[in-house]
């Protein structure tokens, strides 16, 4: 079940609730999996509907830590550390100039 930390209603929770549903509907496999590339896909067209440039630097907020997400999303949260195959299933993605990559630098 969902513990949502935003309204769904708002504009900005409508938009954050309608990728997430993008990425359920459209892009998730019938094992549950979400493919990388289709996710980054959606994710690069996502923030362009929000008028943000993936291309350009990070962008200043003034949130205070109390305002910032409950979830953390640095690699070393995200890695499955389970598995022994001397590769960790990292899902963070990267974004260079040379366009986004995976944890092991390979282009998406």
């Amino acid at each position: 079940m969902h513990d949502l930390k935003f309204d769904p209603a708002s504009p900005l929770g409508a938009k954050i609730a309608g990728l997430f549903n993008q990425i359920k509907t459209d892009i998730e496999e019938d094992d549950g999996s979400w493919p990388g590339g289709d996710v980054v896909d959606a994710l690069d067209r996502w923030f362009g509907e929000l008028g943000i440039d993936v291309e350009d630097d990070v962008i200043a907020t003034n949130a205070t830590a109390d305002a910032s997400p409950a979830v953390d999303l640095t690699t070393e949260a995200i890695e499955d550390e389970d598995e022994d195959d001397g590769h960790h299933d990292c899902l963070g993605v990267h974004a260079g100039p040379e366009g986004p990559r995976d944890c092991d630098g390979r282009e998406y």
